[in-house]
């Protein structure tokens, strides 16, 4: 039986990785914030900037959200699996069945539903599909052939499938390991084929099998707040001196920012334990899921308006295709999340009393 320590302390991990959580998918949200062209998936934008451009788009906020849109995209992906890794090491370990069933339900299916029921018909309704391609997008998405933003719900299906198996074959050891998912991550290209995103998630194992072993070693630490500080302070350090000097390098870039977002909520959490209770955080925290699904689709509705009307002609119309792009993608993905919990909590709601008046 697990003792009130070690209960108390995976839950303190738990709040760790829920803050980071929240950080990760607001990282998202501005990595997707500044792109004015994408291509691929049978779709096509490309956005020229107006000759009557308003000075603002050109300001000192508007150049800061683009800077820090290509800041948070050198790790903002590898965040996800080093964090998707590290929760898995906290969950209690279930038998492969078990490992398919839960994560065709958790990625599989909203991946197919969020895919056929709004990402391909709000990109259709923003033009990034015309009348002939959308209808290829949907037979081609029964492949994983169309994915967009989606592709991680895939990518990572594969990686949870592979590294248990992995996992199985270590002899618990964290050397052998790591050493299994670095090979596999060299060597999986090699392969003859490729399988709904399975190439790519195998090109983000070595992340997710880093946030496991992460977890396993941070299990037998205990942070102080002092501790929390001290720790933050020095990857801040670390940080700016790699975002100034050795932003060229992914792996220092991932591993240095990664770390340093991870101690900015260790820090928050030890410095403001009331956090955990703050109604705002509890809003992001539960629609962290529905933030991701939700927000880039209708990114193509705000770049197909703020184009249309002409918006970055006007230093307001700027400040609000920011604002559109950032904040109002999370503001509107949280209301359709909460609608969903809604509907879901009254669907249940409604199927408990029919069962109690049938019986």
């Amino acid at each position: 039986m697990m003792d009130s320590k070690n209960t108390v302390a995976k839950k303190n991990h738990f709040n760790d990785y829920d803050l980071l959580r929240i950080f990760a998918i607001l990282f998202v949200v501005i990595g997707h914030s500044s792109y004015l062209a994408w291509g691929g998936d049978l779709g096509y934008i490309n956005y020229q900037l107006p000759p009557n451009l308003a000075p603002a788009y050109n300001g000192s906020l508007l150049n800061f959200a683009r800077y820090l849109s290509g800041w948070v995209y050198g790790f903002h992906m590898p965040l996800f699996f080093i964090l998707s890794g590290a929760v898995f090491g906290i969950s209690a370990s279930y038998g492969f069945d078990t490992l398919c069933r839960k994560k065709i339900k958790r990625l599989l299916l909203p991946h197919y539903l969020y895919c056929f029921l709004f990402m391909i018909p709000v990109k259709w309704m923003a033009n990034f599909y015309n009348n002939l391609s959308v209808n290829v997008a949907y037979v081609n998405s029964l492949g994983g052939g169309v994915s967009g933003h989606l592709w991680f719900l895939l990518a990572l299906f594969w990686v949870f499938i592979v590294f248990w198996i992995i996992r199985r074959i270590s002899f618990g050891s964290l050397g052998f390991l790591f050493l299994f998912c670095l090979l596999v991550q060299l060597f999986h290209k090699y392969l003859p084929f490729d399988l709904m995103f399975f190439q790519r998630g195998m090109d983000y194992i070595i992340w997710f099998c880093i946030g496991y072993i992460f977890q396993k070693i941070r299990n037998n630490i205990t942070i102080t707040r002092f501790g929390s500080v001290t720790f933050m302070y020095m990857t801040t350090t670390v940080m700016l001196i790699e975002t100034r000097y050795l932003s060229a390098n992914g792996v220092i870039t991932v591993l240095v920012r990664s770390a340093w977002i991870y101690s900015v909520c260790v820090c928050m959490l030890k410095l403001a334990p009331s956090l955990l209770n703050n109604h705002f955080y509890q809003v992001l925290l539960r629609n962290c899921f529905y933030i991701y699904l939700f927000h880039d689709p209708l990114n193509f509705v705000v770049l197909r308006l703020a184009f249309e009307q002409s918006w970055l002609t006007s230093n307001l119309g700027c400040y609000a295709y920011l604002f559109c792009r950032t904040a109002g993608l999370v503001i509107i993905s949280i209301l359709f999340g909460e609608a969903i919990v809604w509907i879901k909590n009254s669907s249940a709601g409604l199927q408990r009393m029919i069962v109690s008046k049938v019986n």
